[in-house]
């Protein structure tokens, strides 16, 4: 679980215990079940979203053919699970929740006032934004660049424990690959383990 006052001091780069208040006062706490919808897609994104604990929620785009692709996956508490860095637009995925999990939200209009009195505010919301952008352009290049079994090998280092929580089909969309060959994989690599 996120120590607030130290997660808004590393976000804010400030100890300005005034700023942290007036943060802390519009803050917004969420628990979701697991398989509960964080954001539904179509949703107006009004708040700046974080994990406050450990546990999964995973990015799910859906294709006009019905299809539902896993787009991102956020295991890490103090992560940004905003679905889409475009903010004042409707939410084009859904964020669901793989396991039982704890939010922190800021609404945004309440940010947007901080903003004026708080300089530090408006840098937040740029390194939140751009942390998104960056993990986004970090998965097209695993994709483009890495063959399956070592996108899985990245999957696994990036996200400890995630593949042992997550169904196959979700990896595997995430990844770029079939569930097929998703579980060849994996019974590659447990048979290397072994022998």
């Amino acid at each position: 679980m996120l120590i607030i006052n130290e997660f808004l001091a590393e976000r804010l780069h400030s100890n300005n215990q005034e700023l942290i208040t007036e943060t802390i006062s519009c803050m917004k706490y969420f628990t979701y079940a697991k398989g509960e919808l964080i954001t539904k897609t179509g949703d107006p994104i009004c708040m700046y979203t974080f994990l406050a604990s450990n546990g999964l929620v995973r990015g799910i785009y859906h294709t006009a053919t019905g299809k539902e692709i896993t787009e991102c996956v956020v295991s890490e508490a103090g992560r940004c699970i905003m679905p889409s860095a475009i903010l004042d637009e409707a939410a084009p995925v859904d964020m669901e929740a793989l396991t039982n999990v704890e939010v922190i939200a800021f609404p945004i209009d309440a940010i947007r006032k901080l903003e004026e009195k708080y300089p530090e505010i408006l840098r937040m919301e740029n390194e939140v934004l751009t942390e998104c952008w960056l993990e986004q352009r970090e998965m097209k290049r695993i994709r483009y660049e890495y063959d399956a079994k070592d996108r899985y090998l990245w999957f696994r280092r990036t996200h400890p424990g995630a593949a042992e929580q997550m169904m196959n089909k979700h990896i595997a969309s995430y990844l770029d690959m079939s569930p097929v060959s998703l579980s060849r994989i994996r019974r590659q690599l447990a048979g290397n383990i072994e022998g």
